[in-house]
């Protein structure tokens, strides 16, 4: 049975291309909310309080989550000149 992810819900994973020294974030996984699906990526950071995770969510494209074919363009389309 596959895995369907459930709303409001995501899961993230070690960032196995980070290298000492890059920006690049330390977990990186998916998640829905909403019903939309979302990039979730995570940085561990190091502050006054100790040690703390900053997050962002980037929502992924429709193309992205269901690669259709592009409609070719008609000639009613094209610009004026």
């Amino acid at each position: 049975m596959a895995y369907e992810q459930k709303d409001n819900s995501g899961s993230l994973f070690k960032n196995e291309r980070k290298t000492e020294g890059d920006n690049k974030p330390n977990m990186t996984g998916k998640a829905m909310i909403d019903g939309v699906m979302y990039f979730f990526d995570a940085w561990t950071k190091d502050g006054q309080k100790g040690r703390w995770q900053s997050v962002s969510f980037k929502r992924m494209d429709k193309q992205e989550q269901a690669a259709p074919a592009a409609a070719p363009m008609a000639n009613d389309d094209l610009p004026p000149f």
